[in-house]
Parts: C-alpha cells; sequence; structure tokens
C-alpha cells in the first residue's frame, strides 16, 4: 500500500488513464499510466492507495 498518497488525480482516456499521486503537502509522489484493458493490474494499482483517499476526475466522452 502506497501510505504517503493524500490524494489522486486521474485523467481519463478511452483506453488508459494518467495518474498523479501527492501527499498531503501536495507533492507529486507519484505519476503512471493505467492500461484499462488490463482489469487485473488496473485493480491492483487502485489497490494500492489508502481506503478513502480522494480522486479528482477528468473525464473524456464515451468511457461510463
Amino acid at each position: 500500500m502506497r501510505t504517503n498518497v493524500a490524494q489522486v488525480g486521474l485523467d481519463v482516456h478511452r483506453s488508459f488513464s494518467r495518474i498523479t499521486e501527492r501527499d498531503a503537502l501536495g507533492k507529486v509522489v507519484g505519476r503512471g499510466r493505467l492500461d484499462h484493458r488490463d482489469r487485473t493490474r488496473l485493480r491492483a494499482r487502485i489497490g494500492e492507495w489508502p481506503a478513502g483517499t480522494p480522486v479528482v476526475l477528468e473525464s473524456t466522452f464515451g468511457w461510463g
């Protein structure tokens, strides 16, 4: 678990998302790309965030 993550930003596209993880002071502590086709890895990566972590979502058309 990534305990230093206090908030996450998700830039959602059709087949992938870009993530930015920040600590409680707002410092970027991680960045990455999540492939939507690999649901196992997607769930595992999201599961690394502490329960209740706020997520800011920027969405796009065509992704429910």
